[in-house]
């Protein structure tokens, strides 16, 4: 807590899970659906997952293997209430949280309170890496284009694979704590 002439506010942390908290019950009303699909070890463009590590309760560091940044990425999952128990179709409300400038993919889970914000327990919140410097854009390499191409992993990679293996729906919201996210 901070305090200011008008009185008491909430900490930066406790500010950022509480936009997340807004958000997902805006956006994402309700519990875990079943849809149609099937497991599958790899998505689109050959990006596959090449490691997982259970790091905590409900907390999963994927590594992925992309085209996109030219190497392997991280994304940190946290897994809605039941996900290890889940049915081959179990789908849940994806929360996508990216992190601010200078920081990783393990940011929120180490900078706030959202890994025990009971308003998440039946999303499947996924933090995916953004590069040193990635910005979330396919950078220009003066004219060239190719890796590294955040926008690219961001909005085609991880989410496809996620919904063959890990349970992630079609029903999504994006929050950063950055304003150029």
């Amino acid at each position: 807590m901070h305090s200011t002439a008008a009185g008491t506010l909430p900490s930066v942390e406790h500010q950022q899970s509480g936009v997340v908290v807004a958000l997902v019950m805006a956006v994402l009303p309700g519990t875990a659906a079943a849809a149609a699909g099937g497991e599958e070890d790899g998505g689109p463009g050959g990006v596959r997952v090449v490691a997982q590590e259970e790091v905590g309760p409900r907390l999963v560091d994927l590594t992925v293997s992309s085209p996109a940044p030219g190497r392997t990425a991280k994304v940190r999952l946290l897994t809605p209430e039941g996900w290890d128990e889940r049915r081959k179709n179990q789908r849940w409300p994806v929360l996508l949280l990216l992190h601010g400038c200078c920081d990783t993919y393990d940011s929120w889970t180490r900078e706030t309170d959202v890994a025990t914000t009971p308003q998440l327990r039946d999303t499947l919140v996924v933090m995916p890496e953004g590069g040193e410097y990635g910005w979330y854009s396919d950078w220009w390499n003066h004219g060239k284009g190719g890796s590294p191409a955040w926008e690219t992993f961001h909005l085609r990679e991880p989410l496809p694979l996620l919904e063959h293996g890990h349970g992630a729906g079609h029903r999504r919201v994006v929050a950063t704590p950055s304003p150029t996210g």
